[in-house]
């Protein structure tokens, strides 16, 4: 992505720890950890980049693809260059199809390689290939090469399958002057080998009879000493029982206790790697031994560990440092530790691979609340920066803080929220969908008071979307149709209730009647608004809207005037104003799309309101100073402001807000928005605000650039003939920059002024003893 005006209002401390692509790679060279997958991040911000490279402090990115799909799935180091294959177009303006490589200074392809690449080994100086590709450089070469810096030769015919092109390379590791193939075949050259193989330099053998069966397949191969550990999917190892991992001791097999198990249709072992004894396995597997262990698990020469889990599939494994690095789909540990697709064990507890603040949250969240102690915010999580948060967390503006063991329940899955949060005085007042607030039983609401939770009699018996509150009273609405003062002790309240400590809960009338919720109040001017998707209260047409004074309901215009064609997501007063939220086209029986205000007797829209390829939402709304904020489901505001589901209003247009927020995987929605002084706090599914990571939650103020300084780099430096001096110039993001040199530290003469991200300059030094350079960045 490409800078606009205003990304730089948005904060960059609520990344998640990690990446924040999927990666599929992972190897360590010279202490700096190398990962890529379907890349478009490097430290949680959009480069488009090939490779992140992780110094223990800060990320940074190693080239930048040429477009389409990518995916990288290994790295090599054969001397001073790097290799990187995968499935790819180029790097860097470079055709380099599936393999590419690095020399320090500048990308290339790699002896006209054309193909799609799983593993790369070395022996320290050739680089083996292996993947699915049946001819490299002109040679016939089935799914395994060689490359030794100049020219390709072929392995002893390659390894496949007879009668099947469905056929890899997975695994290679290279040993004591030998060879080792792990993956999808049946056969190595002309010998037959079934899923495992071993290549001497001169010929193919079969190790102690192969792993599994045709269609079973070798991911992971690691030595301990002399024995071979593999891992994958199957269920024997050269006849021997072995589910998905076995041990070869040079002589014979072995199974690992009852080794691994996975739902069916999923490759149970993606990895291994030993931290000293200890063996440890990732993929898709959800059992160990016996044991509950959910995709990843230790062995320590006799028995299976469960180490927390993590919540989505391991890819790859490496050790360095005496932790146990791990990378794949997941973006969390133990249920609770952020690991955004890369996470880190050091044999006793996880940790996200970061040297930045790193403040966002696992997963979707839904509500925000102010309260005099800090904003609080619910959701889907299960963490929230560093601390473990059971869907709901409180941000006191530096650090996160956990409400006791926060809310749960039997739904299970992504069931359990915390929806809607209203703070009042030191109380703290949660709804959603939950059963269990901090051990006590509380249907769908619940109360914090600072130490402990404490339930609202017996709750309620559907989901809570709405809570308001003044001195005396709270006010709840949702899709439930009673209210419980004590287990048995039910009155029915249609979608909306009130409760006071003092006498439990009563009605507002006799609710909505007929189908529809309530999804929004708001409390101005001694009414209670409420509005959701009904047409009728307490008896009375009121199309999605309607008005509460204590003792009877009133719609908000009459006949074809009355309220709104669409449900009601947000409601916000702002004086005698107010503004309106919601998935509508009409207010008042006049356009209005999404958003329109009501002044006390008349509908009136906002602009040209909210435009989407699909349902156009607002889902909610907030004010500073004279700026109203509207965030939900759109991607133009005004018919003219194309922006990603955040925009604001200045009285008489919409204006973007940099980029917006965006998500890489599905389509961005903005839940909740809550204004804290100058800031705005935007709570949703999105994992980015501007070009920053932005995991669910993000922080926009007007009033300050949170843009960092570029980080820079001149590097390479060497001599050429002709007395010209050559020079790398890197930069981790695009940065306009201007190179200096000078003879005496006092004059300085500009050089060259770039923005590209990385490039070559040379400078003809004829007759001069010496020179400095120097980088500046331009504003």
């Amino acid at each position: 992505m490409v800078a606009v005006p205003g990304d730089g209002h948005w904060d960059r401390q609520f990344a998640m720890a990690g990446t924040g692509s999927r990666n599929f790679s992972l190897r360590f060279n010279s202490n700096l950890l190398y990962t890529a997958g379907f890349n478009l991040k490097a430290g949680q911000v959009d480069t488009n980049a090939l490779i992140n490279v992780f110094d223990g402090t800060n990320w940074s990115i190693l080239g930048q693809v040429n477009g389409g799909t990518t995916i990288v799935e290994d790295y090599a180091f054969v001397g001073k260059k790097l290799y990187v294959g995968g499935v790819f177009l180029g790097v860097e303006g470079v055709s380099a199809i599936g393999l590419a490589q690095w020399d320090g200074s500048a990308w290339s392809d790699v002896g006209g390689f054309k193909g799609g690449v799983f593993r790369l080994a070395t022996d320290g100086t050739n680089l083996y290939v292996g993947g699915t590709f049946t001819n490299v450089g002109g040679i016939f070469n089935t799914n395994l090469a060689r490359w030794n810096g100049t020219s390709w030769s072929a392995i002893g015919g390659g390894v496949g399958y007879y009668d099947s092109l469905n056929s890899g390379v997975n695994a290679i590791v290279w040993r004591n002057g030998q060879l080792y193939i792990g993956g999808a075949f049946t056969n190595a050259g002309s010998t037959a080998a079934t899923n495992l193989a071993r290549w001497d330099g001169a010929s193919w053998s079969q190790i102690g009879g192969g792993v599994g069966k045709a269609g079973d397949t070798v991911t992971a191969m690691e030595f301990l000493g002399n024995d071979l550990y593999v891992g994958g999917a199957f269920t024997n190892a050269g006849g021997v029982l072995a589910s998905n991992v076995a041990k070869w001791n040079g002589t014979t097999w072995s199974a690992l206790g009852a080794g691994l198990k996975a739902p069916s249709g999923n490759t149970p072992v993606n990895a291994l790697a030993f931290l000293g004894s200890d063996l440890y396995a990732t993929g898709n597997f959800t059992n160990a031994g016996g044991i509950t262990a959910t995709r990843v698990a230790k062995w320590d020469g006799s028995t299976w560990y469960s180490l927390g889990g993590i919540n989505d599939w391991g890819i790859r494994a490496v050790s360095n440092s005496g932790s146990v690095y791990i990378c794949g789909y997941f973006n969390m540990a133990s249920n609770s530790v952020i690991g955004d697709h890369i996470i880190r064990y050091d044999g006793t507890s996880w940790h996200g691979v970061t040297g930045k603040p790193a403040q966002g949250t696992q997963s979707f969240v839904f509500g925000l609340g102010l309260g005099a102690d800090g904003l609080y915010t619910g959701g889907i999580f299960l963490a929230a920066g560093d601390i473990a948060a059971s869907r709901i967390a409180r941000w006191d503006g530096t650090n996160w803080n956990a409400l006791g063991s926060g809310v749960t329940d039997s739904y299970g899955g992504n069931t359990i929220a915390a929806r809607v949060i209203k703070a009042r005085n030191n109380e703290v007042y949660v709804g959603g969908s939950f059963l269990n607030a901090g051990g006590v039983t509380a249907n769908n609401i619940a109360l914090w008071d600072g130490s402990g939770w404490s339930s609202l009699g017996y709750g309620v018996d559907g989901s809570v979307l709405a809570i308001e509150a003044d001195a005396f009273e709270v006010y709840v609405g949702g899709s439930f149709t009673n209210a419980c003062d004590y287990p048995g002790g039910c009155y029915i309240m249609n979608r909306i209730a009130t409760w006071d400590p003092f006498n439990g809960w009563y009605p507002l009338g006799s609710g909505v009647l007929g189908s529809g919720n309530v999804a929004a109040l708001c409390l101005a001017n001694g009414l209670l608004y409420a509005g959701g998707s009904f047409t009728n209260v307490n008896g009375t047409t009121a199309n999605r809207i309607a008005a509460w004074d204590g003792f009877s309901w009133y719609s908000l215009g009459s006949g074809s005037a009355n309220g709104l064609n669409g449900s009601v997501n947000a409601i916000l007063a702002d004086g005698t104003d107010i503004y309106v939220g919601g998935s509508f086209t009409t207010a008042g029986g006049a356009t209005a799309r999404a958003i329109a205000k009501w002044d006390g007797s008349t509908w009136s829209p906002l602009g040209q309101g909210m435009f989407s390829t699909g349902t156009a939402a607002v889902n909610a709304l907030a004010k500073i100073g004279a700026y109203l904020y509207a965030g939900g489901n759109f991607t133009n505001a005004g018919g003219s402001v194309v922006t990603r589901p955040i925009a604001r209003w200045d009285g008489s247009q919409w204006q973007a807000m940099g980029s917006g927020v965006g998500n890489d995987q599905t389509s961005p929605r903005v839940n909740a928005l809550a204004a804290w002084g100058d800031d705005l706090y935007v709570a949703g599914i999105f994992e980015t605000a501007g070009l920053a990571d932005s995991g669910y939650i993000a922080r926009w103020n007007d009033q300050i650039d949170f843009t960092p300084p570029p980080v820079m780099r001149l590097s390479n430096p060497r001599m050429l003939p002709g007395n010209a001096f050559k020079f790398r110039v890197a930069t981790a993001t695009p940065a306009t920059y201007v190179i200096d040199y000078s003879a005496d530290l006092q004059t300085w003469t500009p050089l060259v002024t770039n923005s590209v991200i990385s490039t070559d300059v040379t400078n003809i030094v004829t007759g001069i003893k010496q020179r400095t350079y120097r980088m500046r960045a331009i504003p």
